[in-house]
């Protein structure tokens, strides 16, 4: 499942994105489960327009808001119980894009 909201004002926009998964098995047998989890972005943006000249772009954004603690890749009936690959944690990022 996931949801998305995004909201405008003049040039600012702000969005956030949940995505959720259930529980799942990583073998055949079903033997082998994978805990369900919920992960939420969040995304900020000003734009910068002087029509004649330039455009400038201001972009923030949060990767997993909450820092939760979940498997990113799951193999399928891996060999050596290699079944898990963790996701990575809280994640901040921050880019300018100026176009003249």
């Amino acid at each position: 499942m996931a949801l998305s909201l995004q909201h405008d004002i003049n040039a600012f926009t702000i969005a956030l994105n949940t995505r959720a998964i259930s529980d799942m098995f990583a073998d055949d047998a079903n033997s082998v489960k994978v805990a369900g989890y919920a992960v939420t972005d969040l995304r900020g943006r000003y734009r910068y327009s002087n029509t004649d000249t330039y455009d400038c772009t201001i972009s923030l954004a949060l990767d997993n808001v909450f820092d939760t603690q979940y498997n990113d890749n799951v193999r399928i009936n891996a060999f050596g119980a290699r079944a898990f690959e963790p996701a990575g944690g809280r994640l901040a990022r921050i880019s300018l894009e100026w176009v003249y």
